[in-house]
């Protein structure tokens, strides 16, 4: 087997890559330079500082699409229904501080306001519902009764949520005992 003398390799593999530095600077020459854009409209905004403002106490995630919140791994749910999920958007997901989903609101005339037959859809699944318009919002405390009735009226009256299993990042879970000093006995 012949080796190639290093003064014919060393200056392809120079040509090769100066060769790939140009065309790479083509290339990024080509594309558009992505620009920021803010997440929400001015109208979503003022939405979303109205909820903060009614329900301190509960976390608010802005377009949360459905088909995060919502389980449909059984296989027994029609097609149209898991397309329904997976298109439509909530305006607004209302959960406690352990992100447990408590109550949607939806947006009646926004450009990305949810399908007609989702909000039916999350009530069965035990989710309030709670229907804004843009153009007439109430204030702060009318939001807040119209988000907790719409909870209430699912959860059947009883102002708590969904029960589920504790994980291991709950600190809440962590009983007191796990979280005391052990102390050795003294001999």
């Amino acid at each position: 087997m012949s080796l190639v003398p290093t003064y014919i390799v060393v200056p392809l593999v120079v040509v090769a890559l100066v060769a790939a530095a140009v065309g790479l600077r083509h290339l990024l020459r080509q594309v558009p330079v992505p620009k920021i854009r803010q997440p929400l409209g001015a109208a979503e905004q003022q939405v979303y500082w109205r909820l903060a403002a009614a329900l301190p106490d509960y976390l608010l995630i802005p377009r949360a699409r459905a088909a995060d919140f919502l389980d449909l791994s059984a296989r027994k749910y029609p097609a149209k229904i898991r397309e329904l999920v997976h298109s439509g958007t909530a305006g607004f997901l209302v959960c406690n501080k352990m992100f447990v989903p408590l109550a949607v609101v939806t947006l009646t005339d926004s450009p990305s306001a949810a399908p007609p037959a989702l909000p039916s859809l999350l009530q069965q699944a035990g989710l309030g519902v709670v229907p804004l318009s843009l153009k007439q919002l109430p204030p702060p405390q009318h939001i807040r009764k119209l988000v907790l009735a719409a909870f209430a009226q699912v959860s059947g009256g009883n102002n708590r949520p969904p029960r589920r299993e504790p994980s291991i990042g709950d600190v809440a879970t962590v009983p007191e005992a796990a979280t005391e000093k052990r102390q050795e006995p003294h001999l």
